[in-house]
């Protein structure tokens, strides 16, 4: 069970712990997705880490912003 790095220990402790296959393959999953996240900050990145950061507070301002509207108006009809 020695195909990885430093995540090597960290799998074995849960294998030795879970004993099920699907708690490894979820543990190595991750391990790849951060792996894979560390990408090299170019330009590029950099803008499509903005853009989709820009989307998600979009996203969450109007998302108060209706819940404070609903707010408002019932509290305005009393």
């Amino acid at each position: 069970m020695e195909e990885f790095g430093p995540a090597g220990s960290a799998v074995r402790i849960v294998q030795r712990r879970a004993g099920s296959r699907n708690v490894l393959r979820k543990v190595r999953r991750r391990d790849q997705i951060t792996r894979s996240k560390k990408l090299k900050f170019t330009s590029e990145n950099l803008g499509r880490y903005r853009n989709v950061m820009a989307k998600c507070m979009d996203s969450k301002v109007s998302a108060i912003q209706k819940i404070l509207n609903f707010r408002v108006s019932q509290f305005s009809s009393f």
